[in-house]
């Protein structure tokens, strides 16, 4: 293959990777998100390896009263994030206000300080603001 056609199929192919990163469909969130406020939990010192239950409550206004799902993310002390798996808070799809009581089990596998985030999503692709707490392992 000659540098010629060598360049030409590079430039064709740096075409239509662009095309097709462009062509991509985002859809664009629709309606209100949700507000988080007011979180409390019991701060307390948790075991290394041992698991423990970090539990609380948040408040939530949502206009469109349409929240859903609670996500939550914990970052360990060696900076590392885990997901929760998402679910689905009782009591809070369909309503425009209310509070969210949270249970989180957790076995810590170093010492240190954990940080946690919660926010909300709802039907109309809105993630809410974050709420975020600590604790430590020992």
């Amino acid at each position: 293959m000659t540098r010629r056609n060598l360049l030409a199929e590079l430039c064709a192919l740096v075409l239509l990777t662009t095309v097709i990163a462009c062509s991509e469909d985002t859809e664009t969130p629709s309606g209100s998100a949700s507000v988080l406020s007011e979180m409390s939990y019991q701060e307390t010192t948790f075991t290394v390896g041992t698991q423990s239950t970090l539990s609380g409550t948040f408040t939530f206004a949502d206009p469109d009263s349409d929240a859903k799902m609670l996500h939550v993310e914990l970052t360990m002390p060696s900076g590392q994030s885990q997901p929760f798996p998402t679910s689905e808070p009782q009591g809070v799809h369909g309503k425009s206000a209310g509070t969210v009581m949270f249970a989180l089990a957790v076995i810590p596998p170093a010492p240190g300080t954990y940080t946690f985030e919660m926010w909300l999503s709802d039907d109309g692709g809105n993630d809410s603001n974050k709420l975020s707490g600590t604790f430590d392992a020992l």
